[in-house]
């Protein structure tokens, strides 16, 4: 077993490849949310939830105003 100490920090903030290249891509302008959970199997196809205050989101609503917000 190897312990780890919590709270440790390890690298830097050093990156080699910005976040845009890989995660905002343009290879990824394309990409839908909808159409992959269209064509998916899963939960997340029926998934719905309210947000407390009568607002109620499809599973890929929510993705998306979640993505917009860490963006």
């Amino acid at each position: 077993m190897i312990n780890v100490p919590s709270g440790a920090l390890f690298g830097t903030n050093f990156k080699l490849i910005p976040d845009s290249e890989l995660v905002y891509s343009p290879a990824a302008s394309g990409f839908s949310v909808a159409s992959e959970v269209k064509f998916s199997q899963g939960f997340l196809k029926a998934y719905s939830e309210d947000l407390g205050d009568g607002t109620i989101l499809s599973g890929v609503e929510i993705i998306d105003l979640w993505q917009r917000h860490t963006a």
